[in-house]
Formats: C-alpha cells, structure tokens, sequence
C-alpha cells in the first residue's frame, strides 16, 4: 500500500493543511486526528505529505467499527498524552455524512467514503455500502474542541522539573504492558517536542526511558531496517537478509589474576652488634588467586535477520540465529550459548537487553 500510496496520480493536499498546522503547534494547540482509515493506512497516507509529526493522538477505523467510538477514543488518547485532565468543552454535535457512512476498502483496508467506485489507495473496486452498514449519528463533542486543546504550560522555578516528571509518567503509562505502538510513541514524542525537550534531554535525563521505548517498539514487532544508514554496517548482507541493528562492542576474555607465593629456608648468625647475616634459599611460584574480564578485541556487534556479526580490528564472530541454543543477558552486556562452539563469546554493549530484544525479535520473525 504504501507503493501505491507514493505512486498515486490522485494524492494531494488540500490548500492551506500544510501552512495551518504547524501555525497550531506553534500556538500551543495540540492536534489529533480522527479517520475511518485502519491505523496503518492512515500513516502512510500521511507520511507522503510529511503530516505524521503533526498529531500526537488520533483514532482509526481499525480502533473500532463504531465511527463515533473512534472519537471518544482519540478523546481518551488525548487525555493520556495530555493529563487526565482535558477538557471537551462546547456544544454536542452529532457526526454525520462521511464520518457516520464511511466504508473500508477490503484489499488494503483504507477508508473511503461511501460513495466511491474504487479506492483512493490501491485502485481496487469498493463494494457500495447497504442501508444496515450507516451507522447512525452520535453524541460527541465539538470537533474544534475536540482535536485542539490548549498544551499545559510549565513556568516558574520547578517547571522544568514538573515537565520531566510528567513525561516520565506519561511513558511509564505507555509501557505498561511492555509495548509501545506507532500511536503512542508519535504522541510520546509530539508531547516532548511541543513541551520543548531537546536531545540533548534526551541524552541527559531520558537515556534509560529512550532504551525501554526501543525495546516496546521492538516487542511490538516493528524492528528497525539500516538499510541506507550512516553509517553502514560492516556486514556483507546474504541475499533477503536484513541488518537490524549495530552498536560498539568489546568481545570479552576471562583473564587469571596470579601472584607469588612461596617460603625461604637457611640460617642467619650475628656478625657485629645489631648486624646479622643470612644464608638461605627462597622459593615461591605463580597461582591464581581469582578472574577478570579484560577485552580481547574491540568493533561492533551486529543484528541482522538471520545472525548476529561482531566485526573486530582483530577477528570476526559469524553468530547465525538457526544455531543459538541460549542468550545471557546482562545489564551491559551478552553472551551467546550456539550448538555449534564449544566457547561461549561474551560481549560487553552498553544495553544488554536492546541487543537482546532486537535479536529475539528477529528470531521470530524468521520463524
């Protein structure tokens, strides 16, 4: 669909969408989008027109059936990237027309009004609504009240303080149940855009929470493709293969700490007052009196659909995911149990459980 999308002669953007919505950001209006399009769809038709970094929430038709459900849900997703405290002020106004007879394309899932012969999104013949599929209109709030609501404003001494810790919140919400959405991770993100957090912040105060978003996203099946990235992963791809994911590594070896240990024997007699001398032997010799993990060679690890590549200044590691018996995972770092070593390679990465969750992901994918 997405193809079909970029490639369509009928595509266009209705005069002044794209001069009005960043006007409303700016002014501190937070935007929401409500569509009888399937979530997926209504991304790509957006994406095309770079429209996506504008709303931070919406509703979808694949949200549910009832068109008006859409909006309340939209108005529920407001209020969780929001606070729960926004307000839907402003006459009740049912939905009707396209919103309330609305019918979904059943080859790519696109909405489309009722109306239409073909789809707008990949060409295909639209079946014409019957008198049972309108839904009837809804109570809902205003549209105008609905969709832009004025953004919570942190001045003062502690503002910055308040904004980092509602943000937090607001994620912690998202992750609840281990996943994060391409819904909820366009609001996270609109929210800390319009709410002024730099990347800078990112780095400095929301490192840990930029880990568990990456790994939510990945638990939600979407894995990230370096195809094209700056810069390239060291690997030579097989053909249908993917790279995922690449990052610093130090492949690690468990090193012997040993000392000195022994006795002396002989005699000592007195030469003058407060002199003596000694004749003798010592022996000692080396044993280990514990372990170490030093690096045995520095590059970087790398995800790919079918196995996991550490490219060294001194070696390189071809770790295929059809062979991976077990994953130790640590705080930083990991190390790979395969059916086909006798050695198990132990990796220090700065996040243990990114390498882990990219690696899983794309072990059931392949399966």
């Amino acid at each position: 669909m997405h193809q079909a999308v970029e490639d369509s002669d009928g595509y266009r953007v209705l005069p002044g969408v794209v001069e009005l919505r960043p006007r409303l950001v700016d002014e501190g209006y937070m935007l929401g989008l409500v569509t009888g399009n399937v979530e997926a769809a209504a991304h790509i038709k957006l994406h095309r027109a770079r429209l996506n970094r504008f709303f931070s929430f919406g509703g979808h038709g694949s949200d549910s059936d009832n068109r008006g459900d859409i909006t309340r849900i939209a108005l529920k997703r407001a209020s969780f990237v929001y606070g729960d405290n926004v307000q839907h002020d402003g006459p009740q106004t049912p939905y009707r027309g396209s919103l309330s007879a609305m019918a979904s394309c059943s080859a790519c899932g696109a909405g489309v009004a009722a109306d239409a012969k073909f789809c707008s999104s990949c060409g295909a013949p639209v079946q014409p609504l019957s008198a049972t599929d309108t839904a009837p209109p809804v109570e809902v709030s205003s549209p105008a009240t609905s969709i832009a609501e004025p953004r919570k404003r942190y001045g003062g001494l502690f503002g910055n303080r308040n904004r980092d810790k509602d943000f937090r919140a607001h994620v912690e919400r998202a992750l609840d149940d281990d996943l994060l959405t391409v819904a909820e991770e366009d609001a996270l993100f609109a929210w800390a855009g319009q709410q002024g957090i730099t990347q800078k912040d990112w780095h400095k105060k929301f490192g840990d929470l930029f880990d568990r978003m990456l790994i939510a996203s990945v638990n939600d099946g979407r894995l990230p493709d370096l195809a094209g990235s700056e810069p390239a992963a060291p690997v030579m791809l097989k053909g249908g293969e993917t790279a995922h994911w690449m990052v610093a590594a130090s492949l690690m070896k468990e090193v012997g700490q040993r000392e000195m240990r022994g006795g002396g024997s002989g005699v000592s007699f007195r030469v003058a007052k407060g002199v003596r001398f000694h004749t003798g032997v010592f022996r000692a010799k080396s044993v280990v009196v514990g372990t170490s993990l030093e690096p045995a060679d520095a590059g970087v690890l790398t995800v790919t659909s079918l196995r996991t590549v550490f490219t060294g200044q001194r070696m390189t590691l071809d770790l295929p995911h059809a062979k991976l018996a077990h994953l130790n995972v640590f705080t930083d770092g990991i190390s790979f149990n395969m059916s086909n070593r006798q050695t198990v390679p132990l990796f220090k990465v700065p996040n243990g459980q990114v390498v882990a969750a990219m690696i899983n992901a794309a072990i059931q994918r392949l399966s």
